[in-house]
C-alpha cells in the first residue's frame, strides 16, 4: 500500500487495492461492489422519477399556454349565450350573424361527407387515448419489474452476507427466503428512513417493519414451537433408529427386526425441521455465549 501510495498517490492507491479486492469506492468510504450498484441503481431510478415529474409539469404549462385563447374564446361564446345574443355567437364563431350559421350548419348536416368526417374523427382520438394508455401502462410495467429485479439481485447479496456472517442464527438461516426477506424488509425501511445501510446484527434485534416484534423474538418463537410441535416425532424416530442390544453368544439371534417403511419416511419427513431446529438452537447457544464473553471482556477493561 506505501509503495502503491508513493508511485501514484493515496487516492489512486487506494481505488487499486478495492478493485483487486471487489470492492468500490463510494464517496469517502470503501463498501462492498454489489451493495454500491443497488445504491445506485436506486439513486438513478429517483432521478428518473423527479425528471418525469419536470417532464410532466413542463407538458401541463404548455398545455395551459395553448389553451388561453381557447378559454377566452369559450367564455366569449358563454357570455354572448346567456346575453341571448346569438348574433354574437354566430360571431365568436367566424359567422356574419346567427343566420348564416344556421346556413352553414344545415349544409353541413346534408354533406354526407361530413358525417363520414365526423366518425374518422371520433375513431381517431380513441385510438389516441388508447395508445397513450398502452404506453404509459408500459412504461410503469418497465419500472417496476426493473425495480424488482435490483430488489432481487440486493436479496441474493443479503443471503451470501448471511451465510459469511458471525451473527449465528442469521448464518444458519441464510438459505430461508422468509428470512432473507425479513432481513431485506427491515433493512429496507431503516434505509428510506436514515440513508444508511443496517449492520446484520443491529438487523437481529431490530422490529419488522409494522410490528413490536424484533426478528430475533421471532426466530426463537420459530425453534420453540417446532419444538414442541416435533418432540414425540423425534423421540420415535430416534427410537426406532436406535439397534437393539446383542445377544450373548451361545444362543440363536433372533431375525434382524425389519423397520417398517412408514417409520423410514417419517425419519426422512423430519430430517429438515430436526436439522434446521438444531441449526437454530446451536446458533442462538452461540450467539449468547459470545454476548457474554463479550461482556466479560469488557468488565475486565472497566476493572482494570
Amino acid at each position: 500500500m506505501i509503495a502503491l501510495a508513493e508511485k501514484y498517490g493515496f487516492d489512486k492507491a487506494l481505488e487499486i487495492i478495492s478493485r483487486k479486492l471487489n470492492y468500490a469506492i463510494d464517496g469517502q468510504a470503501v463498501t462492498v461492489a454489489e451493495r454500491k450498484k443497488f445504491r445506485d441503481d436506486q439513486r438513478a431510478a429517483k432521478q428518473q422519477l423527479e425528471e418525469w415529474k419536470r417532464n410532466v409539469a413542463n407538458e401541463v404549462e404548455g398545455k395551459v399556454k395553448e389553451s388561453a385563447a381557447e378559454i377566452e374564446f369559450g367564455r366569449a361564446l358563454k357570455a354572448a349565450h346567456e346575453t341571448g345574443d346569438y348574433d354574437g355567437v354566430a360571431r365568436a364563431l367566424g359567422k356574419k350573424d346567427w343566420n348564416e350559421l344556421q346556413g352553414d350548419y344545415i349544409a353541413r348536416l346534408a354533406d354526407p361527407n361530413h358525417q363520414r368526417l365526423t366518425e374518422l374523427e371520433r375513431k381517431l382520438q380513441e385510438k389516441e387515448r388508447a395508445e397513450e394508455e398502452q404506453r404509459k401502462q408500459y412504461e410503469q410495467r418497465e419500472r417496476q419489474a426493473q425495480q424488482q429485479r435490483a430488489i432481487l439481485q440486493y436479496k441474493q447479496g443479503v443471503a451470501a452476507e448471511m451465510e459469511g456472517s458471525d451473527v449465528g442464527p442469521l448464518r444458519a438461516l441464510a438459505k430461508n427466503p422468509d428470512v432473507v426477506n425479513m432481513v431485506y424488509s427491515i433493512r429496507a425501511d431503516h434505509y428510506q428512513a436514515s440513508g444508511v445501510e443496517m449492520p446484520l446484527r443491529q438487523v437481529l434485534v431490530s422490529k419488522l417493519p409494522g410490528t413490536d416484534i424484533t426478528l430475533q423474538t421471532l426466530l426463537k418463537g420459530w425453534h420453540s414451537q417446532l419444538s414442541e410441535a416435533f418432540k414425540d416425532e423425534v423421540k420415535a424416530a430416534v427410537a426406532a433408529a436406535t439397534p437393539e442390544p446383542e445377544k450373548p453368544k451361545g444362543k440363536t439371534a433372533p431375525a434382524p427386526k425389519v423397520q417398517p417403511s412408514a417409520s423410514r419416511r417419517m425419519i426422512e419427513d423430519r430430517e429438515f425441521v430436526k436439522s434446521g431446529a438444531a441449526a437454530l438452537e446451536e446458533a442462538f447457544r452461540a450467539d449468547a455465549q459470545r454476548e457474554a464473553e463479550e461482556r466479560r471482556k469488557g468488565n475486565s477493561h472497566a476493572g482494570s
